[in-house]
């Protein structure tokens, strides 16, 4: 028969729906929320929460909160472009927000897994 193999990869499928995870670091919580539609991240949220359980955001009593504002903007909309975290950690991290792009992988990477 000649004996030609073909090995096909397939790509991971997604159920639609919202997917919530968070993961736990030395600055407090990362939490993500991921909407899944069509096998693709349609929509991504991220919070960041502190040891005492306040959320940073703009009204945040820290000298970056403005960056903090930013990165939480910026890092759902990098993972939607980038279509999976995968590729999203290719991506070159926020000066002075590196520990929140690998904790925000992190949590990113557990949603997925509880939408296959």
């Amino acid at each position: 028969c000649g004996g030609a193999y073909f090995m096909l990869t397939k790509k991971a499928a997604y159920r639609d729906g919202v997917y919530e995870a968070s993961y736990n670091g030395n600055f407090g919580e990362t939490r993500v929320k991921l909407v899944i539609k069509d096998n693709k991240i349609a929509e991504c949220g991220l919070v960041l929460v502190d040891k005492a359980g306040k959320v940073k955001d703009a009204n945040y009593d820290y000298e970056n909160a403005d960056e903090i504002v930013q990165v939480m903007k910026e890092y759902p909309e990098m993972l939607i472009k980038a279509g999976s975290v995968e590729e999203f950690e290719k991506l070159d991290a926020i000066s002075g927000a590196t520990v929140t792009f690998k904790e925000f992988a992190l949590a990113a990477k557990d949603a997925l897994a509880k939408a296959r």
